[in-house]
């Protein structure tokens, strides 16, 4: 049979040499002489593709695209179709020979952008159209995943269901904007028009594309030609900067925008892996005008000032010193600028902070972003109109360039020095408590007896309690009355517990206002004043001075001893991520725990910053019994964590150990002994309305 099979191989191929070869074979051979050349030819345009010859010199010269553009080419390899997440990976030459200069497609979708969902929707031997980005990745020539199948054979017909597409219109000018369907095949700074239709939740578009107002805080809205789109393939993601324009069309906070017709001027180029909007500046709606309007822009003032309390900077010269900083690096002191709050984003009595905007003229035009600033002269936000557009401020703070467009403040690190001449100018580096004489000394009893809001008392008593060593967060504790420690700092307003060597045990002195945080009483920000160590040893603070004692030590609140480490940021229970609303055990090696949000909140790790979020209130995470026993839990917090949330340990209903207030930074909980017996259950709960967000659990075993 075999050599029956060889003889009738040579006999057909014998036959391609005959002139009377039937017409398959004629076309085989004709088809070979027509792409015998690989010339490099297309403009990248719907109407003129490149072809796959051209797309491999663009990427041999060390070119690549930033935003999509159209490819023709032939399939030449089996397409490999993913109809679990709807994409494909496949191969295209200029001749459909695999052997030939060949380009990859990889994961991207199906006619329009729609998801695949049959294995054969394209086969070997098929023309393509393809629109995506193309790039040089580690050597491999290929589209960037998300690219969407323009035609198949000459058919752009099976990508639409329900809403067919839009005529491509304008000419990205203002007084003729694109439409979506034209912005999706442009590039470069235009204007769009469209309606805001949705948003994005998470990183994918195709599966995250949601048509909805929604349920937190975003930073992009969905744009579509009609009000009642419901495809991704027919949107575009437009990205909302920090500022006026995420301020005025971000849904969640303006739900009234959906749905509604807005025009917007950016940058068109790769959002989300497909073709969007990012460095939106201006957008228009009705007869507002929010940003900068690049056809009529507003020029800035001339800067003024030194950036000194004398002599500040003006709007303009804040925005010309913050704009001159490297992306993403904080100024290397603290400078004063005054201007007018041209609007309010969020004014919060709860974090002490507020976040505005100021300019010189009080208008939208050239605004300075103060991001959650403290009160004045560091003191709280009393009030939800403490501040508000129209006021005069003078403040002071480190600024930041953020991600090299956005010039504001760094988060918590600037504050009101005064509110419409109200409030106390400190000279520069100097101690800006207002006061320089020491404030009336009273027993921690009497503290808490007055409840005095108003006035500065100095206490001294016995570090206790469970510590946060970031922050200074302890119970001061004298002859039986407790007061809570929310923060020590140095007279620069620093946090200064590690740096001046405190540890539990240590007599301690410092002055501060009586608080109170959902009923409990504390001291907020209190100012270090001196202490003396357990064992004699001490320093005292006129101002500047250094702090004794081993770095970042704390005593017996700082367990030592064998431990057993969770790392929750590098995930090692394998927690879902994405959002959980109801309670889930996961195990790791032989230790378990079970998380369980509240009614109103969730669970997930968040894969992208490394961290497991919890919330909120009576949200809990159960550890299984240990074999051994245990003398203390320590949760290290994510740096940008709540610094209001309430955590605790439990055995059943009882509370153990001392309540803690913020989940930055490392927080410990030690287990009296009548808790620490081998197989006792532990639970960590979330006490106040707040979300917690951990990045390491130790266990410690008791000696």
């Amino acid at each position: 049979m075999k050599k029956l099979f060889y003889l009738a191989s040579l006999c057909c191929l014998a036959l391609t040499s005959c002139e009377d070869v039937p017409a398959p074979y004629e076309m085989f051979v004709q088809k070979s002489e027509e792409t015998t050349e690989d010339v490099a030819s297309g403009s990248g345009t719907v109407s003129d593709p490149y072809n796959v010859a051209m797309v491999t010199q663009i990427l041999d010269n060390g070119e690549e695209t930033t935003s999509s553009v159209y490819i023709k080419g032939i399939i030449c390899k089996v397409p490999s179709i993913d109809t679990s997440y709807g994409n494909a990976i496949y191969y295209i030459s200029d001749d459909g020979n695999s052997s030939s200069t060949t380009f990859e497609i990889y994961r991207g979708y199906s006619l329009g952008g729609k998801k695949f969902t049959k294995d054969d929707e394209i086969v070997l031997g098929d023309t393509v159209v393809v629109y995506g980005v193309i790039t040089n990745y580690n050597g491999t020539y290929e589209t960037t995943s998300g690219s969407s199948i323009y035609s198949i054979n000459g058919s752009t017909s099976g990508g639409s269901s329900d809403t067919p597409s839009a005529p491509t219109e304008g000419a990205g000018s203002r007084n003729e904007p694109y439409n979506v369907a034209s912005a999706q095949k442009a590039s470069g700074t235009a204007w769009v028009e469209g309606y805001i239709v949705g948003y994005v939740d998470g990183n994918a578009y195709e599966s995250g594309a949601k048509f909805a107002v929604p349920g937190e805080a975003q930073t992009e809205v969905l744009l579509a030609d009609a009000a009642d789109v419901t495809e991704a393939s027919k949107c575009m993601p437009i990205q909302l900067p920090v500022g006026a324009i995420r301020t005025a069309l971000e849904l969640y906070a303006n739900p009234s925008m959906y749905k509604q017709k807005v025009q917007l001027y950016g940058s068109i180029e790769t959002y989300f892996g497909t073709t969007g909007m990012k460095s939106t500046s201006c957008a228009i709606y009705g007869d507002k005008v929010i940003g900068t309007d690049p056809d009529n822009p507003t020029p800035a003032g001339d800067p003024q000032g030194d950036g000194t309390a004398s002599n500040p900077y003006n709007v303009a010269a804040i925005l010309q010193y913050t704009s001159s900083l490297a992306a993403d690096t904080n100024s290397d002191k603290e400078l004063y600028f005054k201007g007018i709050v041209s609007s309010t984003t969020d004014i919060s009595t709860t974090n002490n902070n507020a976040t505005v905007y100021i300019s010189d003229d009080g208008s939208s035009a050239n605004e300075f972003y103060v991001f959650r600033c403290l009160g004045v002269n560091k003191g709280d936000i009393t009030s939800s109109d403490m501040i508000k557009a129209g006021d005069v401020v003078v403040m002071c703070g480190k600024v930041v360039n953020y991600k090299g467009n956005t010039p504001e403040t760094v988060q918590k690190e600037a504050y009101i020095v005064s509110i419409n001449g109200s409030g106390t100018t400190p000279d520069e580096g100097g101690d800006d408590s207002g006061s320089t004489e020491p404030a009336s000394e009273i027993t921690v009893a009497q503290f808490l007896a007055n409840a005095d809001t108003n006035t500065t008392y100095r206490l001294r008593g016995v570090v206790t309690g469970s510590i946060n060593t970031t922050y200074g967060n302890f119970d001061l504790e004298q002859n039986g009355s407790t007061i809570y420690i929310y923060g020590l700092v140095d007279a620069s307003g620093s946090n200064c517990y590690t740096s001046k060597g405190i540890q539990s045990g240590d007599s301690i002195v410092v002055e501060g206002k009586y608080m109170e945080y959902n009923g409990k009483p504390e001291i907020k920000n209190a100012l270090y004043i001196s202490h003396s160590s357990a064992g004699g040893s001490g320093s005292e603070d006129q101002g500047g001075g250094s702090g004794s004692g081993d770095e970042g030590g704390s005593g017996d609140v700082t367990p030592t001893g064998e431990s057993v480490t969770f790392d929750m940021a590098g995930n090692v229970f394998g927690i879902d991520t994405d959002k959980q609303t109801a309670a889930k055990t996961y195990t790791y090696s032989n230790y378990s725990i079970t998380l369980t949000p509240s009614s109103d909140a969730s669970f997930y790790y968040n894969s992208k910053d490394q961290y497991v979020i919890l919330g909120k209130q009576g949200a809990t995470l159960e550890f299984g019994a240990f074999d051994f026993a245990v003398s203390a839990i320590e949760v290290t917090g994510r740096s940008a964590a709540s610094g209001n949330v309430l955590q605790n340990i439990y055995v059943g209903d009882t509370a153990i150990s001392t309540e803690t207030k913020g989940a930055q930074g490392t927080n410990v909980y030690n287990i009296p002994a009548e808790y620490q017996a081998a197989g006792t259950r532990y639970t960590l709960k979330v006490t106040s309305n707040h979300n917690t967000q951990f990045t390491e659990i130790k266990i410690y075993k008791a000696k």
